[in-house]
């Protein structure tokens, strides 16, 4: 596997020694190789390089798909992947058949019958993503403050990666630290609904046992209701480097389906509609056909 004969035909030798056999690779194939010489997915690359670039079964643009394995690795590695399940199932396959306009990625003719093929990498659907990024800001502002907390965060879905609206919901979580870092109670709960509209209950979560009956204890009762950011702290002892922390969602009541499908159905409708019209399906025709293949 170390000379890589058909990557190096594909990228380039001088691409493969600095990409992937470097002291510091960037590529994750590069990356890859760098953490375990004996890691499956270079050679799993090179097998796929090899059947593309010596099978009479494909037609494709040596240029185009080396420089889309450089810069988009996993969604190439998904096309190339599909692209010799075709070959080896009997299909002459074109990659990319309508480049450099935009369509489908593959073409797989089969007893004079064209099917165009649309391929997708599983991946996050854009809620999954939100989750992960707002998860991600939450940590690393909170991995910066040392303190003796660790703080669990569940936020709603009207926070979003990089605005205003969460970076002050975190302010006011630093702020707490900085009130609980005297007091140190062993546990206690940030309420957060706007910059004027926060609590912070030291001894646990709020409990409205009582009927509200000033101004004041109905805006604690509004802001423990509608908070849609909520932090809790536990003591560990200890003051450590950074806070420790775990963030999630705030789940809905009732729960609703997840509808991550409409998104690709959405993806492969503008892909059908990208098709030269004669490749519509019409009644009493032979149809082309779209297919949604899932890459590692």
């Amino acid at each position: 596997m170390a000379d890589l004969p058909y990557l190096r035909k594909l990228l380039s030798d001088a691409w493969v020694d600095e990409q992937i056999f470097s002291e510091r690779p960037v590529h994750l194939l590069g990356r890859w190789q760098k953490k375990n010489a004996n890691n499956p997915w270079v050679g799993y690359t090179e097998e796929l390089a090899k059947v593309i670039l010596t099978s009479e079964r494909v037609k494709f643009s040596v240029e185009v798909l080396a420089q889309k394995l450089k810069e988009d690795y996993v969604p190439t590695l998904a096309e190339m992947e599909s692209t010799v399940f075709l070959i080896r199932q009997g299909f002459e396959v074109t990659v990319e058949p309508y480049a450099p306009e935009k369509g489908p990625d593959l073409r797989a003719d089969s007893d004079g019958v064209a099917y165009f093929v649309e391929v997708r990498a599983v991946g996050f659907s854009e809620e999954e993503e939100r989750v992960d990024l707002v998860t991600k800001e939450i940590f690393t502002r909170l991995n910066t403050v040392p303190s003796s907390y660790h703080v669990d965060v569940k936020f709603g879905e009207e926070y979003t990666p990089n605005t205003p609206e969460l970076g002050r919901a975190i302010d006011s979580v630093l702020e707490s630290l900085e009130y609980l870092k005297n007091e140190q109670p062993k546990r206690a709960t940030l309420y957060y609904l706007s910059p004027e509209k926060a609590m912070l209950t030291p001894g646990g979560d709020f409990h409205a046992s009582f009927a509200p009956h000033t101004e004041r204890q109905k805006l604690y009762k509004e802001i423990a209701e509608k908070a849609q950011f909520v932090a809790r702290f536990n003591h560990l002892g200890a003051v450590k480097k950074g806070t420790a922390a775990s963030a999630s969602r705030q789940l809905k009541l009732p729960p609703e389906p997840l509808k991550t499908h409409e998104r690709l159905k959405k993806i492969l409708k503008k892909k059908k509609n990208q098709l030269p019209k004669t490749c519509r399906r019409s009644p009493g025709s032979r149809a082309c056909c779209f297919s949604a293949c899932a890459g590692s």
